[in-house]
């Protein structure tokens, strides 16, 4: 029965270990201003990037089997960024700083689902995917472009 107990107390150090080691309950508060900036000046990035891979999308297969496929590294950065929005707590934001992060979120979340689409194989012969990714991108970067306007 001791034993059983030890293992279970060796088990949950080891659980909180894992908890703490990737970031779970971390005390340090977040510069929400700051953060908003920067997910601001990655987004727009990200955005110019997405709008040229649209433009002229890689055929499938170039470069070989295990070439990257740019437009998913692109997405896996965009989904970083939707991450760091996620830290920050939004009931303690003031009202400069809602509207932002409101719409840094739609448009990241956005930019996520067109590099999604890029990605896809058939992007490059689906008119309809296009259109999409076209209209999500517009959409993206109007919002980027209220954002910027409110936090100055």
């Amino acid at each position: 029965m001791v034993v059983y107990v030890i293992v279970g107390l060796v088990v949950l150090a080891g659980l909180v270990f894992a908890y703490r080691t990737f970031g779970g309950a971390s005390g340090g508060t977040v510069d929400a201003g700051a953060l908003l900036r920067t997910v601001l000046g990655a987004a727009r990035d990200a955005a110019s990037e997405l709008s040229e891979l649209a433009a002229a999308p890689p055929l499938a297969g170039a470069g070989g089997p295990s070439a990257p496929n740019p437009a998913k590294l692109l997405r896996r950065r965009l989904t970083g960024l939707a991450q760091q929005l996620e830290t920050v707590d939004v009931m303690s934001l003031d009202e400069h700083d809602a509207g932002p992060h409101a719409l840094l979120a739609v448009a990241v979340d956005e930019l996520v689902w067109a590099a999604g689409m890029c990605a896809d194989d058939a992007f490059s012969a689906g008119e309809g995917m296009r259109t999409a990714v076209a209209a999500l991108e517009s959409h993206a970067t109007s919002c980027l472009h209220d954002a910027a306007r409110i936090l100055g």
